[in-house]
């Protein structure tokens, strides 16, 4: 079995998800389960794309300002 390459679309996905909670809800919003619910992946999305909630929040700010 050969391993699973990250997707971009999801990446973007996660990203552009976890940005309108925090929006919406503000940072209590954002939870991992419902951020991989929301995008309709796993919670281990987010560990392959951005090692963990920490890097996804900074990675949201850094696009923020880009």
């Amino acid at each position: 079995m050969s391993p699973k390459i990250a997707d971009p679309a999801v990446r973007t996905a996660l990203l552009e998800n976890a940005a309108r909670l925090i929006a919406t809800e503000g940072t209590t919003g954002l939870t991992l389960r419902r951020l991989a619910e929301e995008t309709g992946t796993s919670t281990m999305a987010v560990y392959t794309h951005f090692g963990g909630m920490q890097s996804l929040r900074d990675e949201v700010r850094r696009e923020g300002f880009a």
